[in-house]
C-alpha cells in the first residue's frame, strides 16, 4: 500500500509540473546546489551537458556470487537546471539533446559479459506520450534474463554522468588502423 500512495502521490506531482524526492527539504536543496554547480562546470570546462534524468538501473555483478553489486543507468534524458536567483526554487528543462539508451553500458555489457544489444542502438520504443520507458525497461528484462547476478531495477535519478572514457575509446577504435599507421 506504501508503494502504491507514494505513485499516486508521485503523479499528482507531475500533473503539477513538479517531481518529487525522498529527501528532505534541506538535503534536496543542499545536493540540487551541488548537482547544478557540477552540471554548470562540466559544460564550461568539456563544452557538454552532463546532466541527465535517468530511468531504470541495471545492477549487476562482475559474478554472480559476488556480493558487491554495480549499477548503471539505462534510459538517460539530457536536462538542465536552471534558478532565477540563489533565493529561488530550481526549475528542471529538457535540454537540446535527446534522450538515449546508455551507450556506454552497452560497450561494457558487449567487452564483459559478451552481451550484445542492437535493439538498444536503434530508435527507441515510443507511444503517444514519447519515450515508452515501460516498454525499454522490459525490453531490457528479456535481454539479460539468462544473465546471473544481472537485474533492471524501476528506479530514477537526477544526476550528472560524464562519457569522457567512452568517447575516448570510441575515437580509439574508429580511428585504430591510422593510429597504427603513425609512428
Amino acid at each position: 500500500k506504501g508503494k502504491d500512495v507514494a505513485r499516486a502521490f508521485a503523479i499528482e506531482a507531475l500533473h503539477r509540473d513538479e517531481l518529487t524526492s525522498a529527501l528532505g527539504v534541506k538535503d534536496l536543496e543542499g545536493r540540487l546546489v551541488d548537482i547544478y554547480r557540477q552540471s554548470r562546470s562540466d559544460l564550461a570546462e568539456g563544452g557538454a551537458n552532463t546532466l541527465f534524468l535517468a530511468f531504470g538501473f541495471l545492477r549487476w555483478k562482475r559474478q554472480a556470487t559476488d556480493e558487491k553489486s554495480y549499477r548503471a543507468p539505462l534510459l538517460l534524458v539530457p536536462v538542465k537546471l536552471d534558478r532565477r536567483s540563489a533565493s529561488s526554487s530550481f526549475s528542471l528543462k529538457f535540454h537540446e539533446d535527446d534522450p538515449r539508451f546508455n551507450a556506454t553500458l552497452l560497450q561494457f555489457l558487449e567487452h564483459e559479459f559478451d552481451l550484445k544489444l542492437p535493439q538498444f542502438h536503434a530508435e527507441l520504443p515510443r507511444d503517444q506520450e514519447g519515450i515508452d520507458v515501460p516498454l525499454l525497461l522490459d525490453q531490457m528484462r528479456q535481454a539479460i534474463r539468462d544473465v546471473p547476478g544481472m537485474e533492471v531495477v524501476d528506479e530514477s535519478a537526477l544526476s550528472t554522468f560524464s562519457f569522457a572514457k567512452f568517447l575516448m575509446w570510441e575515437d580509439l577504435e574508429k580511428h585504430t588502423d591510422a593510429l597504427r599507421q603513425n609512428r
